[in-house]
């Protein structure tokens, strides 16, 4: 009886410290922010960064697909990026909302919506 109530025990520890590590907010992120946001012309993409690591900062549509790559690489504090509405083609992004997607090694994200006006 005492074994069971030790391995009861055991197994409800287990249990609280990986729901618990499931629950854990990762953030890599210190600040993120858009501004002008809504825009017209371009905006200024601000990120400040925990630690130094790896970076891919993307627009993306209303659908998720890939609009403009804005960096891919090495950061160690944090970024100022300034999009002009150009995509990857070269071509002017029309009105609408975007997302501006900051990911580290592909795993971990944080999202931001920005709307373009006129």
């Amino acid at each position: 009886m005492k074994n069971l109530r030790l391995k009861l025990v055991a197994i409800a520890a287990l249990l609280v410290l990986v729901v618990g590590l499931s629950a854990l907010k990762v953030t890599f992120l210190r600040s993120f922010d858009i501004a002008p946001n809504p825009m017209e012309n371009e905006c200024l993409i601000s990120i400040t960064i925990d630690r130094p690591m790896q970076l891919n900062v993307q627009i993306q549509d209303s659908k998720g697909a890939v609009v403009k790559n804005l960096h891919y690489g090495y950061v160690v504090n944090g970024l100022r990026l300034v999009w002009d509405r150009y995509n990857n083609n070269g071509q002017y992004t029309p009105n609408g909302t975007y997302k501006v997607v900051v990911s580290t090694n592909d795993r971990y994200t944080s999202t931001m919506k920005t709307v373009i006006l006129k």
